[in-house]
Protein backbone atom coordinates (compact mmCIF):
# COMPACT_ATOMS: atom_id res chain seq x y z
CA UNK A 1 0.00 0.00 0.00
CA UNK A 2 1.20 3.70 -0.78
CA UNK A 3 1.82 6.60 1.39
CA UNK A 4 -1.01 8.34 -0.98
CA UNK A 5 -3.62 4.79 -0.45
CA UNK A 6 -3.06 4.93 2.74
CA UNK A 7 -3.91 8.28 3.35
CA UNK A 8 -6.96 7.84 1.05
CA UNK A 9 -7.99 5.01 3.32
CA UNK A 10 -7.79 6.62 6.63
CA UNK A 11 -9.79 10.07 5.25
CA UNK A 12 -12.47 7.36 4.12
CA UNK A 13 -12.58 5.38 7.76
CA UNK A 14 -12.30 8.87 9.34
CA UNK A 15 -15.29 10.28 7.23
CA UNK A 16 -17.13 7.33 8.82
CA UNK A 17 -16.78 8.34 12.22
CA UNK A 18 -19.06 11.35 12.07
CA UNK A 19 -21.60 8.97 10.32
CA UNK A 20 -22.06 6.99 13.74
CA UNK A 21 -24.29 9.86 15.55
CA UNK A 22 -22.50 10.67 18.05
CA UNK A 23 -21.69 7.50 19.58
CA UNK A 24 -17.98 6.11 19.89
CA UNK A 25 -16.32 3.09 22.07
CA UNK A 26 -12.29 3.24 21.78
CA UNK A 27 -9.58 4.97 23.20
CA UNK A 28 -7.80 7.57 21.57
CA UNK A 29 -3.57 7.46 22.22
CA UNK A 30 -0.99 9.80 20.98
CA UNK A 31 2.15 7.90 20.22
CA UNK A 32 5.76 8.89 18.96
CA UNK A 33 6.59 6.65 16.36
CA UNK A 34 10.90 6.31 15.97
CA UNK A 35 12.17 5.56 12.53
CA UNK A 36 15.17 3.36 13.17
CA UNK A 37 17.74 4.95 10.93
CA UNK A 38 18.42 7.76 8.64
CA UNK A 39 15.82 10.40 10.62
CA UNK A 40 18.37 13.35 11.73
CA UNK A 41 14.81 14.07 14.26
CA UNK A 42 14.56 10.46 15.22
CA UNK A 43 18.00 10.16 16.15
CA UNK A 44 17.74 13.22 18.67
CA UNK A 45 15.22 11.21 20.11
CA UNK A 46 12.60 13.42 19.28
CA UNK A 47 10.32 11.09 17.06
CA UNK A 48 7.49 11.80 15.43
CA UNK A 49 4.18 12.63 17.30
CA UNK A 50 0.74 11.29 15.93
CA UNK A 51 -2.69 10.51 17.45
CA UNK A 52 -4.27 6.52 17.34
CA UNK A 53 -7.92 5.80 17.62
CA UNK A 54 -8.25 2.46 18.89
CA UNK A 55 -11.59 0.89 18.71
CA UNK A 56 -12.86 -2.54 20.12
CA UNK A 57 -15.12 -4.49 18.25
CA UNK A 58 -16.74 -7.84 19.57
CA UNK A 59 -14.75 -11.11 19.40
CA UNK A 60 -11.67 -9.25 20.55
CA UNK A 61 -11.19 -7.70 17.32
CA UNK A 62 -8.92 -4.23 17.61
CA UNK A 63 -8.89 -1.60 14.52
CA UNK A 64 -6.12 1.05 14.96
CA UNK A 65 -7.06 4.52 12.61
CA UNK A 66 -4.33 6.97 12.31
CA UNK A 67 -5.61 10.18 12.94
CA UNK A 68 -4.92 14.07 11.45
CA UNK A 69 -4.48 16.47 14.21
CA UNK A 70 -7.08 18.46 13.01
CA UNK A 71 -9.58 15.26 13.20
CA UNK A 72 -8.56 15.30 17.35
CA UNK A 73 -11.36 17.52 19.06
CA UNK A 74 -13.95 15.58 17.18
CA UNK A 75 -13.11 12.15 18.51
CA UNK A 76 -12.43 13.06 21.80
CA UNK A 77 -16.31 14.79 21.74
CA UNK A 78 -17.50 11.57 20.49
CA UNK A 79 -15.90 9.75 22.83
CA UNK A 80 -16.83 11.76 25.79
CA UNK A 81 -20.72 10.61 24.79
Amino acid sequence: MTRKQAAQKRDRLAAGISGLGGVLRGSLLERTVHHSSGCAKCARGEGHPLWVLNVNYPGGHTRQLSLRPEQVPQVRKALQQ
